[in-house]
């Protein structure tokens, strides 16, 4: 679930950074398809949709700083 602050759609690659307890980014993120969108106000708050994501396409910066994709 999230804001649809971008007008999501499927097909639509969504990359997620994440963010330390200070607030800044680190050099993880992953980014991936968009499969499925549900919008239908019966099940989600207004301005929020309902996504899932494919998960075979993963980038991630770990601490050793190499670059892992996993498809």
């Amino acid at each position: 679930v999230r804001k649809n602050d971008r007008e999501f759609h499927v097909g639509d690659l969504l990359a997620l950074n994440e963010v330390n307890d200070e607030g800044e980014y680190t050099d993880v993120s992953i980014m991936a398809q968009i499969t499925y969108i549900l919008r239908d106000p019966e099940y989600c708050k207004e301005g929020h949709v309902i996504m899932a994501l494919d998960d075979r396409i993963i980038i991630s910066k770990g601490e050793d700083n190499e670059v892992n994709y996993t498809r």
